[in-house]
């Protein structure tokens, strides 16, 4: 349909606290200051807002026959009473503005690299790290590609670890420009470490938050016994134990030490309802405050997903999303963006279901932050950018791309959408 500009007499200006979005067939404004929304699907209306000639940024300008129009006019009324915009008469010599927020993501980043003395800016992109301090052999049986989905076991053909030194001297200029918020360690067999000493010094002197991830009561328990004297206890650090359903009949937590209990999150991977009730039972039985369900999709549990795990746009509007989650919705993966992954054999990922990004031995951090901020990565995969997600008019509201989407092989979990 082609835009005219015809005797525009009045002008719709919308607030700056608004944020809309239009299709050929919707119109969405979500006003993130009250986190209140209107929706339109008037043929009318979206015309209006697609076609209309914008007069300055938020400003839309009414012809009589826009005005007239009773279905444009009702969305007009209603975006006033909800002090979603105003509207005023055309004025000769001085007419409005409205401008809404800017979105900046740094682009810069080969120049910083390329100046050496700017190297340490690129790293302010980096905020978060998890490191698989080592791996286990043989043909993963349960849980197939669970890694995938979030941190699990990981199988090599032969048995790997990250030599710990090597990786704090790869993070440091991180660590002392004070960018890094958080290591995440997944410990997949403590005894067998040959680090260990340094690892423990590491966790115990840092200031840094981190999170230990266990897979087996039993090395929960041989790390707390390395740690005698010595205190990790901090509000921002988290040790977490991720149990199935069959390691919780032989796991009694009465053995841990209350010290390390009151830190602890129990994960519980749950492919279907038994699962979750039979979690709960265990849950009830050790009063567990601090938990979570991680779902695992095997491939035949689809119908679970949708139950649990899928979302509609009821979810979506009740959520309360400011101007930065927004904006951080539409240009980049909140979920990966300034996270990366360390395999104990060095190799880097922003998400295990992507493409290498570098390796701790053989490439300096800057250029490692570098190649994840590449538009290719996961970092800046978004809603906005993939079908059936990119003309959805709830794109902006909706959550991130997450590992479910890669491994389902889908782009979105939205059960309004085929």
């Amino acid at each position: 349909m082609k835009c005219q500009l015809i005797n525009i007499t009045r002008l719709l200006i919308l607030e700056p606290y608004v944020y809309y979005k239009t299709n050929e067939t919707e119109v969405l404004f979500y006003n993130y200051y009250d986190y209140s929304y209107l929706y339109f699907d008037n043929e009318d209306v979206v015309r209006f807002f697609n076609c209309n000639q914008q007069h300055g940024l938020f400003v839309y300008g009414l012809s009589e026959s826009d005005y007239e129009n009773e279905n444009i006019r009702k969305c007009i009324d209603c975006l006033i009473k909800t002090n979603n915009a105003s509207c005023i008469l055309v004025n000769k010599k001085n007419n409005p503005v409205s401008f809404s927020a800017c979105c900046n993501v740094q682009s810069d980043h080969e120049k910083n690299l390329l100046d050496v003395k700017k190297q340490d800016k690129i790293l302010t992109n980096l905020f978060e790290v998890t490191v698989y301090i080592n791996s286990l052999t043989g043909d993963e049986k349960q849980f197939k590609d669970a890694y995938k989905q979030f941190p699990y076991l990981y199988y090599t053909h032969s048995y790997e670890e990250i030599d710990f030194m090597f990786l704090v001297n790869f993070l440091q200029a991180a660590l002392d420009n004070h960018t890094l918020k958080k290591i995440n360690f997944v410990i997949i067999d403590f005894d067998k470490y040959q680090y260990k000493e340094q690892f423990i010094d590491f966790i115990c002197d840092t200031e840094i938050a981190f999170e230990l991830t266990f897979f087996n009561l039993n090395a929960l328990i041989s790390f707390v016994d390395c740690l005698p004297n010595r205190k990790i206890e901090n509000k921002n650090n988290r040790v977490n134990l991720i149990l199935s359903t069959r390691d919780i009949k032989k796991c009694d937590l009465s053995l841990l030490k209350s010290s390390i209990i009151s830190s602890l999150v129990l994960s519980f991977i749950v492919e279907n309802e038994m699962d979750i009730s039979g979690s709960q039972a265990y849950i009830e039985r050790y009063k567990i405050s601090n938990f979570k369900f991680l779902p695992y999709f095997n491939g035949v549990n689809m119908q679970f997903f949708k139950d649990f795990v899928y979302y509609n746009k009821k979810d979506l509007l009740n959520q309360k999303l400011n101007i930065t989650d927004i904006y951080s919705n539409i240009k980049l993966n909140r979920l990966d963006y300034g996270k990366i992954i360390i395999l104990a054999n060095g190799d880097i990922y922003t998400n295990l279901n992507s493409k290498k990004i570098g390796n701790v031995f053989n490439d300096p951090l800057p250029n490692v932050i570098s190649n994840a901020m590449s538009s290719e990565t996961t970092w800046f995969v978004n809603k906005t950018e993939v079908q059936p997600c990119q003309d959805c008019v709830y794109n902006f509201l909706c959550s991130p791309i997450t590992n479910y989407e890669y491994v389902i092989g889908r782009n979105n979990l939205c059960r309004d959408v085929k």
